[in-house]
């Protein structure tokens, strides 16, 4: 996957750079030189994405959360079949989360214009790759707090490519002033709720499961007596449904 996704992501990254897209960062590729019976029979990685932390130690911070955010209309077998008394905690903490229902990311209308428009297109670009099962991982610390800079991600990344992505988000747009309109490098920093409570940090992640690739085809074969899954749909439905859970899970502040 590594081989075919990463040559494309670099040329992503370059044509939208921090400034533009959502997609985390991978800095680094690390390779295993001992081979497992999982790598002979191609079922287990051999090769490790090194990727920016946005989150840091999360934990250390009073009332900070974050949550991992798919898709829910899809089967998840290890949610929807086990009941939760007899799963464990490590099983748990590896399924999608979601919000509840009072709670709401709470942004401007530009703010969430903003975020629309890149989630738009990063998604866009992982759809045509024939990616599916990523997720939007979503950081929240009260504004009271000063949440370190996330693990990786330069100061360079901004000073090197914000006139640029800024002028290519004017052209698209329109308009002139942009002095408001928060980028991608903003999103994944931090941007401060639409009520002054929280702020908020967005980045796509686990974007390397490609649905024609050895296991995600063994998986559909043997899921077609099971319903759709988010590792065996179809790229543009997963899209589809990801952009709609966006919308579900935002509340704009009208006038702002």
């Amino acid at each position: 996957m590594h081989e075919e996704l990463l040559p494309a992501y670099l040329q992503y990254i370059e044509e939208n750079p921090g400034a533009d897209t959502l997609l985390t960062r991978i800095t680094d590729v690390l390779w295993s030189a001992d081979l497992t019976l999982g790598q002979a029979l191609n079922v287990s990685p051999r090769h490790y994405m090194v990727m920016v932390d946005m989150l840091g130690d999360i934990k250390a911070i009073e009332d900070a959360k974050k949550w991992d955010l798919k898709p829910t209309g899809f089967f998840e077998p290890t949610r929807d079949l086990i009941p939760d008394v007899v799963k464990s905690e490590a099983t748990k903490s590896g399924l999608a989360d979601a919000l509840d229902a009072n709670i709401r990311v709470k942004l401007t209308k530009i703010q969430f214009e903003s975020l629309k428009r890149i989630i738009e297109r990063d998604t866009s670009f992982l759809e045509r790759k024939e990616v599916v099962d990523y997720s939007l991982l979503l950081g929240r610390f009260p504004a009271s707090s000063s949440p370190p800079p996330p693990i990786g991600l330069g100061l360079a990344t901004v000073s090197d490519h914000v006139s640029h992505g800024l002028s290519r988000i004017k052209h698209i747009l329109h308009v002139a002033d942009l002095e408001s309109l928060p980028t991608g490098d903003d999103l994944t920093r931090g941007v401060l709720s639409s009520d002054g409570k929280w702020i908020y940090r967005f980045s796509i992640v686990d974007f390397l499961w490609n649905v024609n690739k050895l296991v995600p085809t063994v998986m559909r074969t043997a899921g077609k007596v099971l319903p759709d899954q988010t590792i065996t749909t179809e790229p543009a439905r997963y899209r589809k449904a990801f952009l709609e859970m966006i919308e579900e899970y935002v509340d704009v502040e009208e006038g702002h």
